[in-house]
């Protein structure tokens, strides 16, 4: 029962791992898809404003529209590039929240295969045991039937 218990909580330990497992390659790939589009939103931000400065030529009022709508702009980017990061630190904090979990799953079943030998131990020693008692038994009955025969004749 304690062995089936022990492989069950094995299985279920490797079952979590293999879990984790998934869910972090996903959290990586999704960490390497925001990079991707925090990058992108950067190069954006960066091309925007190399045009916000050719354009700096132009007369002052649509230089100042422009102005406006390049900082709109740059703020509604840097509000993404900040909404990703967030996303970013959520997801490695899940990973770090899995990969805790995962550690005391792996130390939970490294005691489960200690106890497991040492039940395996015991029983191996109790085996030895029997097999003694059922020796010593059989002398037991070896000698009681010598001195019956013994008494009889």
């Amino acid at each position: 029962v304690a062995f089936q218990h022990a492989l069950q909580q094995r299985s279920h330990a490797d079952q979590a791992t293999a879990g984790y497992q998934v869910e972090l390659r996903d959290a990586h790939q999704a960490l390497s898809a925001m990079r991707t589009e925090r990058d992108r939103l950067v190069a954006e931000i960066h091309h925007l404003r190399e045009e916000a400065q050719k354009c700096s030529s132009h007369e002052a009022v649509r230089e100042q529209d422009r102005g406006v709508w390049v900082r709109s702009l740059e703020e509604t980017m840097l509000r993404r590039v900040g909404e990703s990061e967030d996303q970013q630190r959520a997801l490695q904090r899940r990973c770090d929240e899995r990969g805790a979990a995962v550690a005391g799953m792996q130390a939970e079943l490294g005691q489960l295969r200690l106890e497991l030998a040492l039940e395996r131990s015991e029983r191996r020693r109790l085996d030895e045991c029997a097999a003694e008692a059922g020796r010593y038994a059989l002398e037991a009955r070896s000698q009681v039937s010598q001195h019956i025969s013994s008494a009889l004749e």
